[in-house]
């Protein structure tokens, strides 16, 4: 995968990033407590999809966002 096909960055790297657990980053998307993407809950399901901007959390963070590309490639 190539750095500029990151669209968005996986919600367990995001929380090792934050240093928080998966369900502490997913709670705070849900609750629009972190300002580094969202959550919506699917129709007909009890389930979220989550969308962590590679920009945002870069911003949130104080990095920069082809820095959060390259960790998500690797991952």
């Amino acid at each position: 995968m190539k750095v500029e096909n990151v669209s968005r960055v996986p919600v367990a790297i995001a929380a090792e990033l934050l240093g928080l657990s998966i369900l502490s980053v997913q709670g705070a998307l849900i609750n629009n407590a972190l300002p580094i993407g969202g959550a919506w809950k699917n129709e007909k399901s009890s389930c979220y999809t989550y969308h962590i901007s590679p920009q945002q959390l870069a911003l949130y963070i104080g990095s920069t966002k082809e820095d959060i590309m390259k960790i998500c490639i690797n991952a």
